[in-house]
């Protein structure tokens, strides 16, 4: 009895060393030779980062909305701002910063006003009817 234990502790040692040989060789040597990285300490420290980033990413799942809030805002134009991201966008018009030209449309329920950006038409007399 103690002959077998012994040796299925043996081929649980052969078999666990193997596979940590096959997933670790590829990491700590260059292109299948027998020179190690010389940068190891950094390439380890950069995986285990990446992977540490990556399980911290699965465990706090960031809605895009959220990750929308990081992005600064760029000007289109004057008075309107937008970001985006994958697909989630977010406009922003400040009105005090466009400047605008009233025009008077009479209909016949009465004048209406509208005010348009400053060089942009506006709407057809046709579209207040």
């Amino acid at each position: 009895m103690n002959k077998k234990i012994t040796y299925l502790k043996i081929f649980g040692v052969l078999a666990v060393s193997y596979l940590i040989i096959n997933i670790f060789a590829k990491e700590v040597f260059i292109a299948n030779t027998p020179k190690i990285r010389p940068n190891l300490d950094r390439y380890i420290a950069s995986k285990l980062n990446s992977n540490i980033q990556f399980l911290a990413g699965l465990i706090n799942k960031r809605t895009p909305e959220e990750e929308l809030k990081d992005i600064p805002l760029k000007m289109v134009t004057k008075g309107i701002y937008a970001k985006d991201k994958d697909n989630v966008s977010q406009t922003v018009i400040k009105l005090n910063e466009v400047e605008f030209v009233e025009y008077t449309f009479n209909t016949s329920k009465g004048p209406i006003k509208i005010k348009v950006p400053k060089g942009q038409n506006p709407p057809p007399q046709g579209a207040f009817e």
